[in-house]
């Protein structure tokens, strides 16, 4: 009988010991993916409480808390996370558990080749000096790891498509509209439609007086000028290069590399994807050859339904 107790303590002892020497007392949890996507572009995404309501995944939302959740709270099969805090490329989160523990973690975003990212979601558990409550911590510690590998999964195909990252469809292409003739205004406010409109009317009258014909869509570039006032340049492509007249001109294109995207709202929508192309460009470290200018594929004059207007922005870049 003896002997049987001391093997079972020695069990029990070699039980404990292996607790202790299996699971340290603080245990790191990590995860980690590499995204095709820029840093800064990571950054700016996983920064912004409105674009996790767009990634985050939509069927493990709780939204029916017996309290008021906080916008800026968001509910993975049962722990929530909230950021907390925002530093250049590394972003602090509180998570959340169901038996109201809460840790501390941090996501930092890192350079990698090719304008690649690589993400690494980290996080610490005190497990303690009782077995038990090790035993406990290490299963909670699985269980923060699985999600973190999960959430890190739908960021991973969130962040891989410009059009979720940028709010817009980007493409490389070039354009065989190389022959224009275009004509410019000074504005004391951004231009209207019908203002837009009256000068790509000056510009078709000339086409249609030379004989020549209109082979694309009317162009269009408004730039902010120092003292409050817009310049607005079109151009409408025409089929043989024509010499201008008074404040009409021609102008060439070189045949190249464009970015290009397709949009479809108001003046309002097309400033904002503009900004957002100058993110692209600022994020892939790409150089503007000119200015950009913007088709216009619908006639804004005879829809007026400014939700219904598609515009294709194009930026001459240098690969």
């Amino acid at each position: 009988m003896k002997k049987w107790l001391w093997g079972l303590a020695l069990i029990l002892i070699l039980s404990i010991a292996g607790i202790y020497i299996l699971i340290p007392g603080r245990i790191i949890v990590s995860a980690f993916s590499a995204i095709q996507c820029t840093p800064n572009a990571v950054f700016r995404t996983l920064s912004t409480e409105d674009k996790w309501k767009i990634w985050f995944p939509q069927e493990n939302r709780d939204y029916n808390s017996t309290q008021a959740e906080a916008k800026d709270k968001f509910t993975y099969k049962r722990d929530t996370y909230q950021i907390t805090n925002k530093f250049p490329n590394t972003i602090e989160l509180l998570i959340s558990e169901e038996d109201g523990t809460v840790i501390k973690s941090s996501i930092n975003i890192l350079q990698l080749p090719e304008n690649a990212s690589a993400i690494h979601w980290q996080c610490e558990l005190v497990a303690g000096l009782n077995p038990i409550s090790r035993i406990f911590q290490y299963v909670s510690a699985q269980k923060i790891k699985n999600n973190m590998t999960d959430l890190l999964d739908y960021m991973h195909s969130f962040l891989e498509k410009k059009e979720n990252v940028y709010g817009m469809s980007i493409e490389i292409a070039s354009t065989k509209d190389t022959v224009l003739v275009a004509t410019k205004s000074v504005l004391s406010a951004y231009p209207s439609t019908t203002e837009i409109y009256d000068l790509i009317a000056v510009l078709k009258n000339y086409i249609a007086k030379q004989k020549a014909l209109v082979t694309g869509y009317p162009m269009l570039n408004i730039s902010p000028l120092n003292d409050n006032k817009f310049e607005m340049m079109v151009a409408i492509p025409v089929n043989r290069v024509l010499e201008g007249e008074n404040n009409i001109f021609p102008k060439r294109m070189i045949p190249g590399n464009f970015v290009i995207s397709q949009i479809k709202g108001g003046s309002y929508t097309i400033i904002q994807a503009e900004k957002q192309m100058e993110l692209y460009f600022q994020d892939n470290s790409k150089v503007a050859m000119a200015i950009p200018f913007q088709y216009l594929i619908t006639d804004r004059v005879k829809e007026p339904d400014t939700s219904k207007w598609i515009t294709k922005l194009y930026a001459p870049v240098f690969r």
